[in-house]
């Protein structure tokens, strides 16, 4: 079997995973989030993955080092006069 063959069964066995979970959700929104998850590795098994993922990885390194920094606070310390010990 290709690599290609071997992910599309992983990805739908995914799917099917989550959509079992799904089934066996007694909370609406946990049962909402495992279908919109099975989705999602169904949309992988069937769309153009291998692209996709080699570029996922280059789009999201090159966005991190193109992102200024965040600012950080600056923070000062105050110092206190103290009064001469005799």
């Amino acid at each position: 079997m290709q690599d290609r063959q071997i992910r599309e069964t992983q990805f739908r066995q995914a799917a099917a995973d989550c959509l079992e979970l799904a089934k066996a959700a007694t909370d609406p929104i946990i049962r909402a989030a495992l279908v919109t998850m099975a989705q999602g590795w169904h949309d992988l098994a069937e769309g153009p993955f291998d692209e996709t993922f080699r570029q996922l990885p280059e789009d999201f390194n090159e966005r991190q080092i193109m992102k200024p920094p965040a600012a950080q606070p600056v923070s000062q310390q105050e110092q206190q006069i103290r009064p001469k010990e005799e």
